[in-house]
């Protein structure tokens, strides 16, 4: 699937990537505004940066468990070995604890949740990929348990209401 393919493509709500596919380019479903679940089949060994940027209904991002590249954990895109959070569901609602086992957090991961209100960041991220937390409109805290600065690669925010939301970190950082 190349890059855009699907971009803007408002009434799609529901798709099955055929097993024939083997590459979902960036922003592949960019603006699918109505698109609720996507199952990502065996054969995806590539997946270009943020392929479902601006789907703000979509809850589930389902990863056939025979795909040895990539994984889901409640509806989040995951590299295989849970090192890097690839992308997050726009419409996820509520809480979100990332795994511990993340290091890092892939560009534009998580933007456009406009339904999260609070993120726990692991103590083993280390980087954050720019714009990764971009047009989170309802978050109201970011819990960080890192005792060390993560590393940002550009700006994690935009078009966020930061004078809403919290940073905790632990005392001893």
């Amino acid at each position: 699937i190349e890059e855009a393919a699907f971009s803007d493509c408002e009434s799609l709500s529901d798709i099955i990537i055929p097993q024939s596919v083997k590459y979902i380019g960036t922003f592949a479903f960019d603006g699918c505004t109505s698109l609720k679940t996507i199952f990502i089949p065996q054969n995806v060994d590539s997946i270009g940066l943020a392929p479902f940027y601006n789907c703000t209904s979509l809850t589930a991002i389902n990863v056939d468990e025979a795909n040895t590249h990539y994984r889901s954990i409640d509806g989040v895109l995951f590299d295989k070995e849970v090192k890097v959070l690839l992308s997050c569901a726009g419409g996820k609602i509520g809480r979100y604890s990332i795994p511990e086992s993340v290091e890092e957090i892939e560009e534009r991961a998580f933007s456009y949740c406009h339904k999260l209100t609070s993120i726990s960041i692991p103590k083993n991220l280390t980087t954050f990929g720019e714009w990764s937390l971009e047009f989170c409109t309802s978050l109201t805290s970011l819990y960080n348990y890192a005792t060390t600065p993560q590393f940002l690669l550009g700006s994690v925010f935009n078009g966020d209401d930061l004078d809403k939301c919290t940073l905790y970190v632990p005392k001893q950082s």
